[in-house]
Formats: C-alpha cells, structure tokens, sequence
C-alpha cells in the first residue's frame, strides 16, 4: 500500500505542476474532469448517507465540490504568475504531510475520533506550524508578500484545508465507506486526494480577491 501512496505521488504531482504551470486549458480541462469525477463518487455514495436529507446534502455536497475545484482553477487563471496556486500547494501538501507523519508518530490526543479517529491534536499542530514555516517564508521571498501577511495566509489556509479534510471524513464516515472511489492507487477517489485543497482553494482565492494588499 505504501509503495502505491508514493508511486501515485510520484507521478500525479508532477502532472498536477505541470499543468499549474501551463495554464489555460490544459490546466481547465483536466480540472473539470476531476470536479465530474468528484460529483461522481459522491453520488456513488450518497444512497448509503445516514441522514434524512439526503439528497439536499448531496446538493450541498455538488456545489461545494464544484466551487472548489473552480477556484482552484482562478487561482491560476486569474493570476498570471502561476507561484500563487504553488502557494496553495505548498501549503496543503506540508500541511498534509505533517499531520501524517507527526501524528502517526507521536500523536496521543485524538481530534475527532467519531470523524476519523486516526487524526490528532499533534499532527494538525505539525501540519499548520510546517505549512508556515515553508508556505510562509515562500510567499515572502517568492512571491514578494509582506511576511506577516504571507504566514497568516498560509496559517489560514492550512486550517481550512484540515477542516476540508474532516468534511470529507464526516461525509464518507456517514455513508460508511473507507474511501471515495479507487481511481488513484494508494489513496482512494479524487475526493481522497483532493479534500484538502478544495476548501484552501475556495479560502485562499478570497482572501487574495478581497484582500488589500495581498493580491
């Protein structure tokens, strides 16, 4: 199973970087297809969803997996210099990175145990403090940002991109599935692999919109 986790990686972030970096329609297209595939899984799963709207939520569940997968794209769209969806990446892979590694380590308080019982305290605290440390120092140096406002930034956007990742769990842990779907060896379904970024997306896109002096 390891083997596949890094064997996917290995393979899928270089093609995601790639197409951060061309833009256009070679980064549109393979973003709609993975919004379609999302929407998929989560209607695949939806008839097993313990809940009495269960068709509202699936609704709910649609608009935000569409909303995020769309800004996910602006972000690269709407800014021509490709470093600022980097940023986001950045920030959700060590902010990932950190919680697995920290947590299956050294963690002992559980965060939400009827959510995803694997997750804890520990390894959230190690995921934001490494996405700051790494996001934070790149958006200044690189991206010009003031410093302060580039670790708020990526301190933001890692706790969204946790809270993106327990959002997945609770919709997965009510339709009582382990995974979304089995597209990516080692990891699951598109909403597997990309919980984490669809909420950052959507967070770190209005902050750099609305905020004066970040954009």
């Amino acid at each position: 199973m390891q083997k596949k986790r890094v064997l996917t990686v290995l393979i899928g972030a270089p093609l995601l970087l790639l197409a951060v970096y061309w833009g256009g329609w070679a980064l549109a297209a393979p973003v709609m297809l993975l919004a379609a595939l999302a929407v998929m899984e989560m209607l695949q799963v939806l008839p097993r969803c313990q809940c009495r709207a269960r068709w509202l939520l699936g609704l709910a569940a649609a608009v935000y997996i569409c909303a995020g997968f769309i800004a996910f794209a602006l972000l690269r769209l709407d800014y021509p210099d490709w470093r600022y969806s980097l940023f986001l990446l950045c920030t959700v892979w060590f902010t990932d990175t950190g919680a697995y590694e920290i947590g299956r380590r050294f963690g002992k308080r559980r965060m939400a145990p009827s959510i995803s019982p694997q997750k804890t305290w520990e390894g959230a605290v190690a995921g934001l403090l490494l996405a700051v440390a790494v996001a934070g120092v790149y958006g200044a140096m690189v991206l010009g940002i003031d410093i302060s406002e580039s670790i708020l930034l990526a301190a933001l956007v890692s706790v969204f991109a946790q809270a993106g990742d327990l959002l997945e769990s609770k919709y997965k842990r009510m339709s009582k599935v382990k995974d979304s779907g089995c597209i990516f060896p080692g990891h699951g379904g598109v909403l597997d692999r990309f919980d984490s970024i669809l909420l950052a997306s959507m967070t770190l896109y209005v902050l750099l919109r609305f905020s004066v002096g970040l954009s």
